[in-house]
Formats: structure tokens, sequence, C-alpha cells
């Protein structure tokens, strides 16, 4: 799974004037009232939509009974999968995968394994960890946060070569996503200033940094590691956050305390805003106590203090829209697809998972739930790639079909 979360980001929500698009509630040749329209407005060239929740029902789309391949890593005598870190497709019919246990990649047909590649080591083609994978055109990028450096392989999975992202002003830059131009977008660590996302191109040089977006302060990551102080305050989970990611060549900023979020273009400037209706749902007292149990037993060290604050957690009455159920550890929120479209998840406190698709042009296109236990890393065509676990852990790489 990718390894990076962005959180504490505030947008400003302007407001937009404009009329709402012709529309509304139409009948059809059966007499029967059809859905109304979804809303658009337009004010300084921003297109803002709403989708009523009776369009939303109507959408859904569905996932067949059984997958289209599932491997457990066991496939020409290879271990187990242990540890899968990031995965992609590569074509309509073939996906590649890194395991960050055994530093290396695996490409797999929809039949089986078809090769490896790579391994542990600082050398040309090894690893010493598999962050993201993506494609441009029909070459390979991998990031490895260890030795913060991309690597190159050809058509054939070749190694071609690695580098590094240029430094700005004597700072770092760590990888942060993949442009479908083949633009790497990147987290610039300036020191004395506060963080920035850039552009570089695909020799690691810096193409500049991105303009500020009005409204946003400097990008914390919160943590959760025990502490040895005696007093601690108590946790806040479940907390709604603005963050952003980057998706079909656009920024999203999702305001997780509502079904919206915000586009914006490369240059910084806000291109639309898309909203559903759907009501918050309430926080239960059995999910917040599940919570309180799997951040316990995921601390290698829990202290007196430490305990104290998640078993005097203070949650809120309803649960956050859109986004991730822990920023430092749970499934991707944002992806995109071959076409263009933006697939946007639905807050996973508790799986199965439900995913809304924003068509390229704007609006919903569909929503679909995930079979129980699966995450979502990549869609194509009409095809999802994740990751499974069963009760003791154990993961597989499965390939779902949808249909619209």
């Amino acid at each position: 799974m990718k390894g990076w979360v962005w959180v504490g980001i505030a947008v400003l929500l302007g407001s937009c004037g404009g009329e709402a698009a012709p529309g509304g509630e139409e009948s059809d040749e059966g007499g029967v009232p059809a859905l109304p329209a979804v809303a658009v407005r337009d004010s300084a060239g921003v297109a803002v939509r709403t989708t009523p929740r009776g369009r939303i029902d109507a959408l859904e789309w569905r996932i067949d009974d059984a997958p289209v391949a599932v491997f457990d890593g066991s496939e020409g005598g290879l271990e187990p999968f242990h540890l899968i870190a990031s995965m992609a497709f590569d074509s309509d019919t073939s996906f590649v995968l890194g395991e960050m246990a055994m530093t290396r990649l695996r490409r797999y047909t929809l039949a089986g394994l078809d090769r490896t590649m790579g391994r542990s080591g600082q050398g040309p083609g090894e690893f010493g960890a598999l962050n993201h994978i993506g494609f441009v055109r029909d070459s390979l990028l991998v990031f490895d946060s260890r030795w913060n450096r991309i690597s190159v392989f050809d058509g054939d999975f070749q190694f071609v070569r690695s580098f590094v992202l240029d430094a700005v002003r004597g700072g770092q830059a760590r990888f942060e996503g993949l442009f479908p131009d083949g633009r790497i977008l990147a987290l610039a660590a300036v020191p004395g200033e506060d963080r920035a996302w850039g552009l570089w191109d695909l020799d690691g040089r810096s193409m500049g940094l991105l303009p500020g977006i009005p409204g946003l302060p400097p990008l914390t990551l919160q943590s959760l590691a025990p502490s040895a102080a005696h007093d601690l305050p108590p946790l806040r989970p479940f907390r709604a956050s603005r963050f952003g990611a980057e998706a079909a060549g656009r920024f999203l900023f999702i305001d997780g305390g509502d079904y919206r979020f915000e586009l914006y273009d490369a240059h910084g400037d806000r291109r639309a805003s898309e909203r559903l209706e759907l009501p918050p749902r309430p926080l239960s007292a059995e999910t917040q106590e599940a919570w309180k149990g799997r951040t316990l037993e995921g601390m290698s060290t829990v202290t007196p203090a430490f305990r104290r604050s998640v078993e005097e957690a203070e949650f809120p009455e309803t649960l956050p829209s859109l986004g991730n159920g822990n920023p430092l550890t749970g499934p991707t929120a944002v992806l995109d697809d071959d076409r263009g479209r933006i697939w946007v998840a639905e807050y996973p406190a508790a799986p199965p998972q439900r995913w809304f698709v924003f068509a390229a042009e704007g609006g919903l296109a569909g929503h679909l739930t995930l079979p129980d236990g699966f995450e979502l890393e990549a869609v194509r065509g009409d095809l999802l790639l994740g990751v499974a676990r069963d009760d003791l852990d154990r993961q597989t790489a499965v390939v779902w079909r949808f249909r619209p």
C-alpha cells in the first residue's frame, strides 16, 4: 500500500454564485418521475456540482460474485506474501506488485506469475523499500524511500537507471505521486521554511515549487507513537480532517467533515467542486470499543500513560465522510484509473468500504462497495486490483471485475 498520506491541510471553500443548470424532475415515457439532474453552477469559471441522494442510489455499481484471479505468493515455488507494499496495472491483463518483506517486484498475468525483478541491496536494480510503483508509457518507476531514489525499468522490465530528486535550496524532496505525463510530484522540505509541493522531471530535475493555494497552513503529520511522559492528553480519533492527494493529473482537497472535495490544477487554481448529498453516519459505541482494542494491540510497547490516553479517548458523535480511517496506517483514499476517472474512498471506519467514482469531465459516475477484507490499490478498465487479508492477517493479491 502507498505509505504516504497528507493530513492537516485546510482549504478555504469559496462561495460560488450563478444559476443552477436546467434540469430538475422530468418524466420519462412511462410517466415515472426521472431522477433529478445533478445541479451545476458556475462562478468565476469554477464548476460546482451537487449530486442528490436519489441519483447516488441509482448509480450503484456491482462486483462479480467471484474474483477474476487470486494469488497468495507461493506461485513459482516462492514464499507466500508477507507485506505487499505497492501495486499497479501495466496492461489490461497483468500487474506488478512490490513486496516489502522480500524487497522485490513480481509481475503477474491473470493466469499466474510471469517474473520477478530486483532484490534487497543498494546496487542497480536493488531496493531498500518499495513504497510506490507506477508506469509512464512503457517505463516502470519504483520509489525507494530507504535510499531516497527512483529506479526505472524498461518495457521488458530490465533495469535502466536510477536517480534522486534535486534538492530545493539545500532541502530534501520526497516522492509523493506520479502524473500521467511523467511529471513527478514531491514534497520539498526547505530548511527554515514550510514544506511545499513541487514538480520534477524524469531525470530528477526540479521544475519548480507549486504556488501556494489559499488557506493552506504548513503540512503536519500526526503521530500515535507511545510516549514515556506521565501525562498525555486523551486521543481524539475519528476526527474529520482535510487532506490533499493527486489523481488523474489534478489535486484533490477533501473536506473530511462533508462529502465534498475541491479540484485544483497544477498551477494552484481551483477548477471544480464536487459534493454528494449524503447524511453523516453515527459513530457507534461498538466502533469506539473496537478502535481502542485495535490501537492497543497494534503497539509493540504500551506505557500506562498511553493506555490511559486510549481508554479516555474523546470521540465525535459522527464519522468523517471521506478519507482514511487511520492517517498513518489506513488504506489509500484516492485513486485514478486509465480512463481519467477519480476514485475517492468513503471513510473506512469498518469494512466493507465504499468508493465513489467521478467522471473525468466531472460529476458522479457511480459507486461500489468492496468485498469484505479487500483493500483497493489500482483500477484499470473494469478490473479492481488490491490486497485481501484473512483472519490470520495472511495476504493475497486479488483481482475483481465490476459492472457499472
